[in-house]
């Protein structure tokens, strides 16, 4: 006998989707199902409670004696264990009163604390929350310990516990926590959670290691490169060269929660999720702002100008500064349509970054089109007598920008242009391609500026390097001995068809660059419908890139080209795919509302499939990566803006929307492989290798925590509702099969025998449901708890079901779809025998019973030999309802913002007249906006120092613009003034004014009137810094004569980060 042997999540005894569960049992052999019986986690013999598997709140943290401590599998949020903890710690700040002469004691409270995360080695610990707060990572004091099994004690805890009295915890990851501070969470311990990561090592071919060269984007965005974290500020014009910063600045090119600027953090990313990357091709954009070749200009652009400086580095390109810079054009929206030019200095930063890490670095200069449509740069075009003056004043300039720049670098690489592919097929009078003989004499001046040691090459569409209308256009640049290789985006059609349900095989896809359309056929597009037509001459086989590059090359007119057969490497200097359902129809595809290019691929279903896009690229590795002949290839594309803070900020990344779809890889190829995730199970229940095969499950997994004491079986049963598949036990052996197959034998029902009482199919007569609600941790904004349904127009009733998985929100959609619909078609419950013939059939095959004209598709769940006969039980099917691809939304009600970092407090020493003895004042200016207060630290050694002050109100201050008999016009940088005060003070520049009113005129900007000045002031008061006198100075009494050190620690800094201001009395 042959069963399915664990049904679906909801094949249990009175299941209320239909009777699945009655009809297959749970029949295990006694060792397989011993072993899947067995807890996830080992059990002591008073404690055999085991739960199945649920979601609950993985964010409620504990202190608890013998709790379970998680095993987590991809990427997930999770609360902690408490294993150790110190009392919480009390400090005293003692000030003078500002009113009368007593004395101000205020208290901070901090805690020190150990939190145990997870079982086994953690990768990544990617954030930290404190309650509801995404904490930064420089306002922690933390230890991370992964869980490696040869991790020592942590030497804090050790020093106050003792060394031998102190575990190493090897093989679980913690946390040790060191003087947190309590102000902002009532001052008790908030509720600490961790995104963690963990990863499996593959079964098979691993796709993440055996990628070698990588495409960083984007090329536009000011600072999206840099290393150095920039902020940008307002800034008022006061004349006609000189501008007044005022407000709180925002950090440009620092959206994570590490200490780090993005690129930074996407480089460390970089490294840990495709470890062995070796070159990297850096884009830079400039932009046109016409198709037309004869109008057109080529230039570095922003998006803003006057209204914003940004510190401590503004914008520079060659010459060109922010000030006589062009400016990105807008959308409908407002919105700038693309981010400005990167920085000269910002890039050069980035590849000093790459080398220093290691990598190879070439420069990919690529011009962009700034126009209302954002047209692809292929569409450039013009006449042949335009395309002189084209290169020479516009194209050349751009290119040989970025030529000065690789050479002050040492990259290793340089691509002299991409894809002009309407250029390099227009053809003068003489038969010549202009186009491609300025191409040819661009690439001598670039070789020759960068010597022999830097790769040159021209990246050309797939569908320009090989020829047009049969002359091979292209081969006076591919011959020259400039060019170093041949230079190809290869976005080739491997595929030609509907995708299966559940794509294609890495075999499909590798057998797809040596057939198929560009290589056996082509479409011929000139007719009212596309018409296959099979090549007669295999030369013109565009996809046959090893016979084009093999042979010579003969024109029409029967000329040779200057090819001379395997004279150079090939490049693929792009090649990726994006991440949607039938992406190898058309891998250069993709979706953009804002770009008139923007389309799905050839019969796609227009979902998202990060599955498909994982294939694409395994078998296009597995086909190049022993090849003589293609020699690098350049994935597209890793993003300098670190995962996930990319996609997740949308108000700070406008493009954010088309992650989901495009050929980004980041959040994609690092999920795991299900088949990878249940093997695992089965080997911690015990199972050898060789007692299970799930090589034929497919499917991703972002994360997954078990937290409960669970049997495997149940972990599985969840499973099987989440990736669809059956799991059948033959000859003492599990084997996991995919449903949605085809039909594997067509039957007339004649070949069917069931009693005389009964009939082919029966319909189960118990209540179904009409809509599936599916609760789960959607994986965006923080791993909320979320809701995703299918329903169906007809009578019955809800179920909830509970998936403790973490997936995007169209995942579970697309679960709760296949669940009702598949329910719907089980209904259908088939009893029969057939002659023995049919002993081949197992569970889980799939067939056809023809009745007549009425087809029954039956899905076998048992099957049992009686009497020279086989029983077989089935339930309907219908294969198209299973599919992995899910729909691209995200919820408009869920928003991620922008990490909270700590500003710097300033500390600037004013000079108040009149005043006698050791005294000194100072003001506290934040930088940034969330200032909560600061306490400063006064040492008269830079080692001891002591808090002498405390305040959470910030200084007013600003400068004059102008200076009138009726008053003063200041703009301030910090602060605010409010209507009428009495008697307010000031000082400006070293003289104190009193002021009865205070106008806003303008954003920051007052004037103020009714002033009393002191005889010595100077009435042109014009540029000197305006100081409110208030509660916020500072005035305190130092050792005369003596240096002293300050430190205005921000509230939640630390003293230990908090640079010390150097000062004489």
């Amino acid at each position: 006998m042959s069963t399915i042997v664990l049904s679906s999540i909801f094949g249990q005894a009175g299941s209320i989707f239909g009777p699945i569960g009655q009809i297959i049992g749970s029949e295990l052999g006694a060792l397989l199902g011993a072993q899947l019986d067995g807890a996830m986690f080992s059990l002591d013999a008073e404690q055999k409670v085991t739960h199945g598997a649920r979601l609950k709140n993985l964010q409620v943290q504990t202190s608890t004696y013998g709790r379970t401590i998680p095993i987590i599998y991809g990427t997930a949020r999770v609360a902690g264990n408490i294993i150790w903890s110190q009392p919480i710690k009390e400090e005293a700040i003692t000030t003078k009163s500002k009113i009368g002469r007593g004395m101000n004691v205020t208290y901070n409270y901090y805690a020190t604390l150990a939190i145990a995360i997870c079982k086994g080695k953690v990768e990544k610990l990617n954030r930290i929350w404190a309650d509801t707060t995404s904490l930064s990572f420089d306002e922690i004091d933390y230890t991370f310990y992964s869980g490696r099994e040869d991790q020592n004690p942590d030497p804090f805890i050790s020093s106050i516990e003792g060394e031998k009295n102190v575990p190493a915890y090897r093989g679980i990851s913690y946390i040790v926590i060191k003087n947190f501070p309590l102000a902002d969470y009532n001052n008790r311990v908030p509720v600490f959670t961790f995104e963690v990561q963990t990863i499996l090592k593959p079964s098979g071919f691993s796709v993440v290691e055996n990628i070698r060269n990588i495409n960083i984007i984007p090329g536009s965005g000011k600072f999206v490169y840099d290393t150095k974290i920039q902020k940008k500020i307002a800034q008022e014009k006061i004349s006609s060269n000189q501008y007044i910063p005022y407000g709180l600045a925002q950090r440009v090119n620092h959206n994570n929660h590490t200490k780090k600027s993005d690129a930074v953090l996407s480089l460390d990313q970089l490294k840990g999720d495709l470890p062995n990357v070796e070159r990297v091709s850096v884009v830079v954009n400039w932009f046109v702002n016409d198709l037309n070749i004869k109008d057109c200009k080529i230039y570095p652009a922003v998006e803003f100008q006057d209204d914003s400086a940004i510190l401590p580095d503004d914008w520079q390109v060659g010459s060109s500064t922010r000030d006589d810079a062009q400016l990105i054009s807008k959308d409908a929206s407002g919105n700038p349509r693309y981010g400005g030019t990167v920085s000269d200095a910002a890039l050069i930063r980035y590849i000093e970054e790459l080398r220093s890490r290691g990598y190879k670095v070439m420069l990919y200069p690529m011009p962009l089109l700034d126009t209302k449509n954002k047209e692809w740069r292929g569409r450039l075009s013009g006449t042949p007598e335009d395309i002189s003056d084209f290169f020479k004043n516009q194209y050349n300039k751009f290119i040989e920008h970025y030529a000065s720049i690789a050479k002050q670098t040492k990259v290793e690489g340089f691509i002299i242009g991409s894809e002009f592919v309407e250029l390099t097929k227009i053809r003068d009078e003489k038969g010549n391609y202009p186009a491609v003989a300025e191409l040819v004499k661009l690439a001598k001046q670039i070789k020759l500026q960068l010597g022999k040691e830097v790769t040159v090459t021209y990246a050309a569409d797939w569908s320009e390097y090989h020829s047009y209308d049969g002359w091979y256009n292209m081969d006076e640049l591919w011959s020259s001995q400039y060019i170093d290789v041949v230079g190809i985006d290869a976005y080739f059609p491997l595929t030609d068809g509907p995708e299966p349900p559940f794509g294609y095989s890495a075999e499909d896809v590798m057998g797809g660059w040596s057939s198929g359309v560009g290589y056996d056929y082509f479409y011929d597009y000139s007719k009212n419908e596309p018409e296959k037509i099979k090549y007669n001459d295999s030369r013109y086989a565009w996809k046959n890139i090893e016979k084009w590059r093999s042979e010579t090359h003969i024109n029409p007119g029967g000329s040779k080209t200057k090819w001379q057969p395997k004279m150079k490497k090939i490049w693929f200097t792009e090649y990726g795919f994006p991440s949607m359902n039938g992406c190898t129809n058309e891998p250069n595809v993709f979706v953009d509302k804002g770009s008139i290019e923007s389309k799905y691929p050839r019969y796609s279903n227009g979902e998202v499939s990060f599955l498909s896009q994982k294939i694409a690229i395994e078998g296009t590795l597995k086909k190049w990566q022993s090849s003589e002949m293609v020699e690098k290839m350049f994935l597209w594309a890793w993003d300098a803006r670190p995962f996930p803070y990319f996609p997740n900020l949308c108000d700070m990344w406008t493009d954010c929307h088309n992650w989901q779809t495009g050929h980004w890889i980041q959040g994609k190829l690092s999920q795991l492989s299900i088949s990878d995730v249940l093997s695992d199970l089965l080997q911690k229940a015990g199972l050898k290798s060789d007692q299970f095969d799930t090589s034929g499950i497919k499917g991703l997994l972002s994360g997954y925590v078990i937290n409960d004491q669970q049997s495997v079986r149940s972990i599985i049963k969840m499973l099987q509702s989440c990736y669809f598949f059956d799991v059948v036990e033959q000859d003492s052996k599990l084997k996991f099969v995919q449903k949605g197959r085809g039909v594997t034998t067509v039957m007339p029902i004649g070949e069917t025998v069931f009693s005389n009482n009964s009939k082919l199919v029966n319909i189960s007569q118990l209540d179904l449901n009409n809509k599936v609600n599916i609760v789960y941790f959607n994986r965006n904004f923080g791993y909320p708890i979320d809701v995703k349904y299918a329903e169906l127009p007809k009578q019955g009733t809800a179920i909830t079901v509970e998936i403790p998985l973490i997936m995007e929100e169209g995942e579970a959609q697309n679960i709760a779809e296949v669940l009702l619909y598949s329910s719907w078609q089980e209904r259908n419950i088939y009893n029969f025998k057939l002659p023995i013939r049919y002993a081949w059939l197992v569970p889980s095959d799939v067939i056809t019973i023809l009745d007549g004209e009425k087809k029954h598709t039956v899905r076998i769940i048992k099957t049992k030999f009686e009497s020279m006969a086989i029983q077989v039980s089935g339930v309907g099917y219908d294969s198209s309802i299973y599919k992995l691809s899910f729909p691209s939304t995200r919820s408009l009600m869920l928003k991620e913002y922008p990490p909270y970092h700590i500003s710097k407090t300033i500390i600037e020493m004013i000079d108040l007249p009149y005043v006698k003895g050791n005294s000194v004042s100072f003001t506290l200016i934040n930088e940034e906006k969330d200032w909560k207060g600061a306490t400063l630290f006064i040492s008269y050694n830079d080692k001891d120092y002591k808090p002498i002050a405390s305040t959470n109100k910030q200084s007013t201050y600003g400068y004059v613009m102008e200076s009138t008999d009726e008053g003063l016009v200041i703009v301030l940088r910090f602060g605010k003034l409010l209507g009428i005060i009495d008697s307010n003070s000031a000082l400006i520049g070293k003289e104190i004014v009193k002021f009865q009113n205070a106008e806003l005129i303008d954003k920051n900007k007052y004037k103020l009137s009714d002033l009393t000045r002191e005889q010595k002031g100077t009435k042109d008061a014009t540029g000197e810094k305006f100081i409110l006198l208030d509660d916020s100075i500072i005035s305190f009494e130092v050792r005369r004569g003596k240096k002293f050190y300050l430190k205005a620690v921000t509230y939640g800094d630390s003293l230990d980060n908090t640079e010390a201001k150097v000062l004489n009395n």
